[in-house]
């Protein structure tokens, strides 16, 4: 997965260098994340490092699915709009266990016997939404089946019934992630640091190996996942949001223009 932004080196030495009201071009770089998402980056004035990202994994897919939807990769979209859901409901599982055990390495030692089993993975996602919200978790017997045409049989998706399925996976997920955020917000704080405290031993690892500095970035949710106060968000609102960040490099692929404003813009 390509990620596409701005080199925040080469923005310090270029802020450093300016006076108010000058204006600049600001390099974009490109890199590719990885499982952990870290991102080695080469910036074609000399800057290399890695940066690693804090966003959730269901989150993270969701914006591949988003960004290829944005390319008119359609069938791509659908594959990653679903494991991006399954990907929530291993997020939900833990959160929910977290809440009761406070065990850590208990719930991975949990997951370690459903890793590579979808189905129960499924299942008890399924059996603790209903012990905890009392609502049996149903799904759209048509997404369903649209879902496995694509990822089982090659069907090529078009853009209309992508759509449709990405409305559907969104209602999904917008409503985990309120539900999510107004009853577990602590497990779900502590969760959220064991994970970027993983991320980044191994993102130190790797930048110790090859000498260059290893730096932290956040990217835009676009299902308001950090959201003090979350609200539910559909399709078009999201995707609204994703074509707005240069990230994934869907509308900017050229040097970004700034204007300097030392009082309002600061490095990065």
């Amino acid at each position: 997965m390509r990620f596409v932004h701005d080199c925040w080196k080469c923005f310090d030495e270029m802020i450093g260098n300016m006076s108010d009201g000058d204006h600049f071009n600001m390099p974009l770089i490109e890199g590719e994340v990885n499982s952990d998402f870290i991102v080695e980056y080469n910036c074609n004035k000399g800057h290399h490092y890695l940066t690693y990202y804090d966003l959730e994994h269901f989150d993270m897919l969701y914006l591949a699915g988003l960004d290829s939807f944005a390319k008119g990769c359609y069938s791509e979209s659908v594959m990653s709009f679903t494991v991006s859901l399954e990907r929530m409901y291993e997020l939900f599982i833990k959160i929910v266990l977290f809440q009761k055990y406070k065990d850590l390495e208990l719930i991975d030692l949990y997951w370690k016997n459903l890793k590579s089993l979808s189905e129960r993975q499924f299942g008890a996602f399924c059996t603790l939404y209903f012990n905890e919200t009392g609502n049996a978790w149903a799904l759209n017997d048509k997404m369903i089946a649209f879902r496995n045409s694509v990822i089982h049989k090659g069907t090529i998706s078009s853009k209309e019934d992508t759509i449709k399925y990405a409305e559907y996976i969104t209602d999904l997920l917008s409503h985990l992630v309120v539900f999510l955020r107004t009853n577990y917000l602590d497990s779900i704080e502590k969760l959220s640091e064991d994970r970027l405290n993983k991320i980044r031993i191994k993102g130190e690892k790797i930048a110790e190996e090859k000498s260059i500095e290893l730096k932290s970035r956040e990217l835009r949710s676009p299902l308001h996942w950090p959201a003090t106060v979350p609200q539910h968000i559909n399709f078009q609102e999201s995707l609204r949001l994703h074509m707005g960040n240069d990230y994934f490099g869907v509308k900017k692929h050229k040097s970004e223009v700034f204007t300097l404003k030392k009082t309002i813009i600061e490095p990065k």
